[in-house]
């Protein structure tokens, strides 16, 4: 089973892919920003929405983000999806609403994750 099959299987059981399966049963996938956040494009009441959600990834380098928590490389990826997706409406009359599910166990603030953020902050 490779990475994405894994990421998938366990994606699916997920906190995360319930609220999206419960919110859009039909929403489209939008392929992995990382293998941890899905963002999929599906209607409520009819309007189209975008939905973004925080899966497992049980190959993250990161301990605590491995079953769904969100780590370093999750807040980055879902800011990144946010800014983009808010710049590519800017232009837009009617603005296409964002629905992020956020539902984890908890934040994964390890010494890993600090570590990181410092280095990164200043290298």
């Amino acid at each position: 089973m490779n990475r994405v099959e894994t990421t998938k299987s366990l994606a699916a059981a997920s906190r995360g892919a319930v609220w999206l399966k419960a919110l859009d049963p039909e929403a489209k996938l939008l392929g992995e920003l990382i293998p941890s956040v899905a963002a999929a494009d599906g209607e409520i009441d009819g309007r189209a929405v975008r939905f973004m959600a925080v899966l497992p990834d049980p190959k993250n380098r990161y301990p605590r983000a491995r079953k769904g928590e969100v780590g370093l490389l999750e807040g980055w990826a879902v800011a990144t999806s946010v800014l983009d997706f808010v710049q590519a409406e800017s232009s837009q009359e009617e603005k296409t609403p964002l629905v992020l599910v956020i539902d984890v166990a908890s934040q994964a603030y390890g010494r890993r994750e600090g570590a990181c953020s410092i280095f990164c902050r200043f290298h």
